[in-house]
């Protein structure tokens, strides 16, 4: 059966998540790596090492379990920081996994999806936050569709 991970690069924290086609859930892990420690416009080398560590732990676990595709979202310290994008290509130099940078907005459209996933199903308006270590976003949404969603930049 075909597996699948997803990771969640936060500010604060990394998330691994792997599933099998099934979606059964055969792995979850969260270590906090604390990208903007020091703040959100650069990555000092404390963090960058915990963050390429961290990734170097996901790399060896997605071996382990046998993992088919990966997903990997960077969010808001990835966005923010002008040493963000060395971070990525660090990544995925090291282990091979490329790194999606999302847009505030497609943070708050995966939120949406997930919180559509995870409660009973209703046509009734939300409001959604998730509030992160870098970014908060604002989604108003039913369980449908994304009526008005916006970031912002906790600096």
């Amino acid at each position: 059966m075909n597996r699948y991970a997803v990771i969640d690069l936060g500010t604060n924290t990394f998330h691994l998540l792997i599933v099998e086609q099934n979606r059964q859930k055969l792995y979850q892990e969260r270590q906090f790596v604390k990208l903007a420690e020091n703040g959100i416009e650069h990555i000092s080398a404390a963090p960058f090492q915990r963050g390429i560590e961290t990734m170097l732990h996901f790399h060896r676990v997605l071996k382990k379990f046998d993992v088919q595709q990966v997903q990997a979202f960077g969010t808001a310290a990835l966005r923010t920081a002008h040493n963000g994008s060395a971070f990525i290509e660090e990544v995925e130099e090291a282990t091979g996994i490329e790194i999606q940078l999302i847009s505030g907005e497609r943070e708050a459209a995966l939120i949406q999806k997930g919180v559509a996933q995870a409660i009973p199903a209703t046509d009734a308006h939300s409001l959604i936050m998730d509030i992160g270590g870098g970014s908060v976003e604002f989604i108003l949404a039913n369980q449908h569709e994304v009526f008005w969603a916006q970031s912002f930049l906790l600096a």
